[in-house]
């Protein structure tokens, strides 16, 4: 799993890291074991919190988020300076955004720089062409520009942030017993098509996964 969503609080902050944003640490930095472990949501490795830069890993449950002693992997400066740059050109008509001075978030929608409280992910149960989108958007994550590609411009042109699509994933998984990652494999088509007719059947169904 190259992007692992814990959806969990920062233990220092308290503000909820949906997605760990593996794709940005140094290329050089991907083969360590620090990495592995952050990747296959294990302890033994630590990164940055993107919001205060605590050194957070994964507790021994593979789900929760724990301060860390290690020494942590850190965001490369010059692929958070191109995502900012290219989320601001696709989601948001903008050509002048950087990190210092762009959105705060992880996939460029607003992020509220307050506590954020725990969501219940619910069970439910999804539709054939729903977990194709949402298998086809799983894997595009894992890229350093997903944002062209053909699910997330599908995203940016129906205006959904990245976290309710994650969330619903999540609520897959639950319901499914299954784990987060599984998704990647659950479709192989790369093209997609919107699955939620109205913006009201959307609003519905991320309601039902409690986003």
């Amino acid at each position: 799993m190259a992007t692992p969503w814990p959806d969990k609080p920062c233990p220092y902050c308290g503000l909820t890291i949906t997605d760990l944003l593996l794709e940005m640490v140094p290329d050089a930095q991907q083969g360590s074991a620090e990495y592995r472990a952050i990747n296959d949501r294990q302890p033994g490795g630590a990164i940055t919190c993107a919001y205060c830069q605590g050194a957070v890993e994964y507790a021994a449950n593979g789900e929760d988020l724990v301060q860390s002693i290690r020494e942590p992997l850190r965001y490369s400066r010059p692929k958070c300076e191109d995502r900012a740059w290219r989320n601001a050109q696709v989601f948001l008509n903008q050509q002048d955004t950087d990190p210092e001075h762009g959105w705060r978030t992880t996939r460029a929608w607003p992020a509220r720089c307050t506590a954020t409280d725990m969501r219940r992910i619910l069970r439910m149960r999804f539709r054939a062409e729903e977990l194709e989108f949402l298998s086809a958007w799983a894997r595009e994550e894992r890229a350093v520009e997903p944002y062209i590609l053909p699910a997330h411009r599908l995203q940016a042109a129906h205006q959904v942030r990245g976290i309710d699509l994650i969330r619903a994933i999540k609520a897959w998984a639950r319901s499914e017993g299954r784990r987060d990652e599984d998704i990647f494999d659950l479709h192989a088509n790369p093209n997609p098509v919107w699955p939620w007719p109205t913006p009201q059947e959307l609003a519905d169904r991320l309601v039902a996964t409690g986003t």
